[in-house]
């Protein structure tokens, strides 16, 4: 529940931020996006402590 409502949220805003014209660099945008949270939520995973 503590992430679920901001990960679709954030998402939608990144896409709205690109028109037709800039197609390319959203795709470039989203894959950064999606290896940023989940890189980030691994790297958590390791240092935090049990």
């Amino acid at each position: 529940m503590g992430s679920g409502g901001i990960k679709p949220l954030v998402v939608s805003f990144v896409g709205d931020q690109f028109d037709q014209t800039n197609k390319h660099i959203a795709k470039i945008v989203f894959d950064a996006f999606y290896w940023t949270i989940n890189v980030g939520s691994f790297v958590f995973a390791l240092v935090s402590p049990f």
